[in-house]
Order: structure tokens, then sequence, then C-alpha cells
């Protein structure tokens, strides 16, 4: 497995691009900043480490991965085994629906299928507001992850992560109730426009929507061989803390 994916990411007037080299048992990624120097890190599976490159400076510093379970792992501790007896009472729902259009397209040597994937969040009580997000996407059969990044079942039922925030931290956090309409995706996505609008009651009794939006969309992708040298620290860099 070689790839080669360049992603461009724009939101209103903020543009960035990545490029990531990904071979089965390690990655380079290459990340543009506006300020300060020019970044790559260097995922080594088979070594066990990272590697963060500063080119500009000629530096490396060099840090331990983390440990993902594998798949054996994570069925040996037994999902039901971490559910309370007696769950709380949900205060919002969370219904994703999936809905592949049928629509197809060649792209970067791959059939690309248009999927559309709407998330809305139901409030049941008064202390969660309304949201809504419409990804339309266009995805591929490739899987881009490495050896170490396994840490989700590659098969079987899948799960949903949810996270809720506090202001001043007196608030209780939300507890979800999630419901699937239709298949998940589980593609690669070359193309992704994201549309978020949420509704938030003002003092006055008012009731004000906000709308964000972004896209993202992968501009060069390529099965060509990649040079090993992409994945090793280069000579003359100086190692620091």
């Amino acid at each position: 497995m070689n790839f080669t994916i360049t992603t461009r990411h724009e939101a209103g007037d903020v543009q960035s691009e990545r490029t990531e080299y990904i071979q089965p048992d390690r990655r380079r990624g290459e990340y543009p900043v506006s300020e300060g120097p020019r970044v790559v890190l260097i995922t080594r599976c088979d070594r066990g480490l990272g590697y963060r490159l500063n080119l500009d400076d000629r530096e490396f510093s060099c840090f331990p991965l983390p440990h993902y379970p594998t798949d054996a792992e994570l069925r040996a501790t037994g999902a039901d085994a971490m559910l309370p007896a007696d769950p709380p009472k949900p205060t919002v729902i969370v219904e994703t629906t999936t809905v592949d259009t049928g629509e197809r397209k060649e792209a970067f040597g791959f059939t690309a299928r248009r999927v559309i994937v709407t998330c809305r969040h139901i409030p049941l009580t008064d202390a969660s507001r309304p949201q809504e997000t419409t990804e339309d996407g266009w995805y591929i059969d490739l899987d881009p992850t490495i050896s170490c990044e396994r840490w989700w079942p590659t098969d079987g039922p899948r799960g949903h992560v949810f996270l809720s925030a506090t202001i001043t931290g007196d608030e209780a956090p939300e507890i979800p109730q999630f419901t699937d309409i239709g298949a998940p995706e589980t593609g690669f996505a070359i193309e992704l426009e994201s549309v978020e609008v949420s509704r938030d009651t003002l003092p006055d009794g008012t009731t004000k929507e906000f709308r964000h939006s972004w896209t993202t969309r992968v501009t060069a992708l390529s099965t060509e061989p990649i040079d090993a040298r992409l994945f090793e620290v280069p000579e003359g860099f100086r190692e620091v803390e």
C-alpha cells in the first residue's frame, strides 16, 4: 500500500492544505502553518516511535507512540461491562440519517459514491439546544490508516462518540440517546461539504440561528511508490527535547 494524499480545507476565508505519505506501517504528514516553522510529523509503527521535524531550524524530537488495543483486546473487555446497570435518562436524541443517493463518478482511479449524512440533535430538555449538521460527500473504498492506528474494530457493530461541554462546570452534562437511520458510511471522503446549523434562545426570549460551513477536498491522490527516505530523520538534523 502506497498512498500520497493532498487535502485542502476551506472554512470562510481560512484555507489550509496538508499532504500525507502513507505506507502500511508508517506515515509522513506535512502540515503548513501560517506562523512559525514548517513542521513534519512522522509515525513509525514498526519502531513504536513518532518524530516531529522542524524543517526551518533542522531540528527534531522523538516520542513513543500510544498503544491502541487490537480488535481482539477490545472484544475481550466486553462492551456490556462498561455500561451502567441503570443508565441515566437521556436529555438529547442524536439522530443520524445516511442516504446513498445512487450517484457515482470516477475519481483518482476509484469509483466514488455520493452519500449525504445528516446528524440532528433533538433536545429533550431546556438545557439542550437543537443542532443539525449535514455532510454532502463523495466516498471511495480506501483505507488510509496504518497498522498502529487501527484502534477501532474493523468489522461488527460500531459505536458513537458524543462530547458534552459545560461553561461554568455547574451544569449537568448532556446524556445522548443515539438513533441511526440507514447504513453508516465507512469509506474515505474525497469531497465533503459540511453545514452546521444551531439555534440559541437569547435572554429576551427570541431565537437566533447560527450557521457554519466548511469544505474538505482531496486535490491529489497517488498510489505510486514512495521514497523510503521521506520516513527518516534527514541527516544533519539536531535532536532537541
